[in-house]
């Protein structure tokens, strides 16, 4: 006999949250794949007419060189067009 397991009065809210949970889980699963997808898509198509330069810079140890980083990224869908990387002394 399959009984339901909402019958039990102590956790049934419990177990309701549990499935809302579990399905909203698959649900962004779902979303994430789609947003993932659009913007793929969206950095094929973009034309890259509205640019702006990014500096980062990454401290060096005693053992790596510093790094200087530009890169060119459009504003539009945020694709890397270009970078340069250039090194420094030690830290």
């Amino acid at each position: 006999m399959k009984t339901n397991k909402y019958l039990n009065k102590e956790n049934a809210e419990a177990l309701l949250l549990r499935d809302e949970i579990n399905r909203l889980g698959r649900r962004r699963k779902k979303l994430s794949e789609q947003i993932l997808r659009l913007t793929n898509k969206l950095k094929e198509v973009c034309v890259h007419n509205e640019t702006e330069i990014v500096n980062e810079f990454n401290d060096g140890s005693y053992y790596d060189r510093k790094e200087y980083i530009t890169k060119v990224v459009c504003k539009v869908c945020d694709k890397e067009l270009d970078k340069k990387i250039s090194y420094g002394g030690y830290g």
